[in-house]
């Protein structure tokens, strides 16, 4: 426990200690998530995605489809999930999908089905070279779903996290050598190890 406890303090004092950085702009919807490299970030709204400098001036910025949601980099490009559907829904109400941008330039470079996610795909991350995707989750559900893909978006396989967290995943991110959820229950953030069993509920600042 001591472990855990330490790697929320650190966690803690990172974002204290972080800069405040405002996207330029103001945008529709609200903001799903973000990914950054150290030289740029890219910001992912509801139906627009942006790239600005580490100050947040805008670079370039594209028309995304509704609903778009917290995105990820890998080598090169940027991964958006896109929800066409309902969200937290039981099977067959929502419609998933990964949209994929050139990652320099947001060219938008194609659309891949992923029917495998069942109640609305909402986040993604990239580990190991793979990618992670998650999102929406019905209520009584007995945990949330994690699917992986290859970088090419080839299925590979289904992660159960036992632990019902209300809507699902709302953002996704290893570090630390951790798995993190952020959610809408409270406390906002869920630590998890790499077999996605939950190890701690960190706060994060009032």
């Amino acid at each position: 426990m001591k472990k855990f406890l330490l790697l929320a303090l650190i966690f803690v004092s990172a974002v204290l200690a972080a800069k405040t950085i405002n996207c330029e702009g103001t945008y529709t919807g609200h903001l799903q998530g973000i990914d950054c490299d150290g030289q740029f970030i890219y910001w992912s709204f509801t139906n627009t995605i942006v790239k600005t400098d580490m100050d947040g001036k805008i670079v370039k910025k594209v028309k995304a489809t509704s609903h778009s949601g917290d995105p990820c980099l890998l080598n090169g490009k940027l991964y958006v999930p896109v929800n066409k559907g309902a969200f937290n829904k039981p099977k067959g109400k929502s419609k998933d999908f990964i949209h994929v941008y050139n990652a320099e330039t947001l060219e938008f470079i194609k659309e891949v089905a992923t029917p495998e996610y069942d109640h609305g795909a909402g986040a993604i991350a990239a580990w190991n070279g793979h990618l992670w995707l998650t999102g929406g989750l019905p209520d009584g559900a007995p945990g949330n779903i994690i699917l992986e893909y290859t970088e090419e978006l080839e299925f590979v396989k289904r992660h159960d996290s036992a632990g019902f967290t209300s809507a699902g995943i709302q953002t996704l991110k290893h570090m630390f050598g951790y798995w993190w959820y952020g959610v809408y229950d409270k406390p906002a953030n869920v630590l998890c190890d790499d077999n996605f069993v939950i190890v701690a509920r960190p706060r994060g600042p009032s």
